[in-house]
């Protein structure tokens, strides 16, 4: 009913109702959102955003336009990959407009916008910069959302770097931070996602670190139990399987990324949903299923890779190599190696170059050179002691133990 009365009123814009039909539409998208019609709400919203587009130049009208412009940017972000949006010119005004009507509150969740568009396809010269703008007008600020955007985007950028301890304490403090803003209704929304998201990447950060232990699943599954909607529990559910998967917990990775896709099946959230299969084949294969993982795994990167993304490819195509030298594969496998440190050299993820080594190691220890691969993986756990990720330095001395090789002093 709400889609018909918005249709009718849209038609009826050019008569004089088009605040009406804005309005209209926008409770209409509302209700799309809920029943998980995205493509519905998109088109609704997009209608909304003409209509306060032109409607005037008040402040009131500006604000209205802005609001709007915010919701159609949080439904294309989420159906189409963060990427999508980058380029946005609905993206370039709404800035520009909440730069004209001094909202630091509503420029924050729109720089967020626009620093994970470029954060997840790796552009980090572009995303860095906007997380130290973020950072700096969050520490003006006494808004809690502004001061979140800030401390998580910089958070994420010094884990993509390697220097996994400051991340984990920006981290924690977004939480804290976070604690005292007001909930918004669902994590479609940037204000939610905002809030929602230092909290399972805080607990990934502390599996790498070591400070979360055997308990970590319980402690993601309570978070995914707590989500407000499908699109919370996918999010989730990819931060738990990417931290299994990466501390050498390959079943859990693998139940973890089974339950986000249960929760979103068709990967109506791309870079998510997608994402999730990736650390699914990943799992399988550190499990010694290669050939199920492997082929799986092909699938993935390339589907994650068409929606924009491109955080933590590294970590899939040092598990192809790994996988390929586990099925004794080698020449495969050492073509996988070369292709896992291209696209470490290419996209810069420093915090996965352990995982890396880790791969290569294993090729080598395959092929007969127990020699090199000694040293690969005394390298990789010293590595990734330095960068703070004590689980991952443990997941490499115990692959060492596996395959037979001992440490270097």
């Amino acid at each position: 009913a709400a889609e018909i009365m918005a249709e009718h009123l849209w038609a009826a814009a050019p008569l004089g109702v088009g605040d009406r039909a804005a309005e209209a539409l926008e409770r209409a998208a509302e209700v799309a959102v809920r029943r998980f019609a995205f493509e519905s709400a998109e088109g609704l919203l997009s209608r909304a955003v003409q209509l306060r587009r032109t409607a005037g130049g008040s402040k009131a009208d500006a604000e209205a336009e802005l609001v709007t412009t915010s919701r159609l940017l949080s439904i294309q972000r989420s159906v189409h990959g963060y990427a999508s949006i980058a380029e946005s010119p609905h993206l370039r005004r709404a800035k520009d407009l909440a730069r004209r009507s001094h909202r630091a509150d509503i420029l924050a969740r729109l720089l967020w916008a626009e620093w994970a568009a470029h954060d997840t396809r790796c552009d980090f010269e572009r995303s860095e910069a906007i997380a130290l703008e973020l950072h700096e007008l969050g520490r003006g600020s006494d808004h809690p959302l502004a001061r979140v955007t800030g401390l998580a985007s910089l958070s994420v950028s010094r884990w993509h770097r390697g220097e996994v301890t400051e991340a984990s304490a920006l981290a924690d403090e977004a939480v804290t931070v976070g604690a005292g803003a007001p909930v918004p209704a669902m994590s479609l929304g940037l204000d939610l996602e905002v809030l929602l998201l230092p909290h399972p990447f805080g607990r990934f950060l502390h599996l790498l670190t070591g400070k979360l232990g055997e308990d970590g699943e319980a402690v993601f599954e309570g978070m995914a139990a707590a989500a407000p909607d499908c699109y919370a529990v996918s999010l989730v559910e990819m931060f738990a399987s990417a931290g299994a998967l990466v501390t050498g917990r390959p079943a859990w990775a693998e139940r973890a990324a089974h339950r986000g896709i249960e929760a979103d099946p068709e990967s109506t959230f791309s870079f998510w949903g997608r994402g999730l299969h990736g650390y699914l084949a990943a799992a399988l294969i550190e499990q010694g299923r290669y050939d199920e993982g492997l082929a799986a795994l092909d699938v993935a990167i390339e589907r994650f890779v068409d929606a924009g993304g491109r955080t933590g490819v590294v970590v899939y195509k040092a598990a192809r190599a790994s996988g390929l030298a586990g099925a004794g594969r080698l020449d495969a496998a050492g073509a996988a190696v070369a292709a896992a440190y291209k696209e470490l050299d290419t996209y810069g993820e420093r915090f996965a170059e352990p995982l890396v080594r880790e791969a290569d190691a294993r090729y080598r220890a395959a092929s007969g050179d127990g020699d090199a691969a000694a040293d690969l993986l005394t390298r990789a756990v010293a590595l990734a002691a330095s960068h703070g990720s004590h689980g991952i330095a443990r997941r490499i001395g115990a692959t060492a133990g596996d395959l037979g090789i001992q440490l270097r002093q």
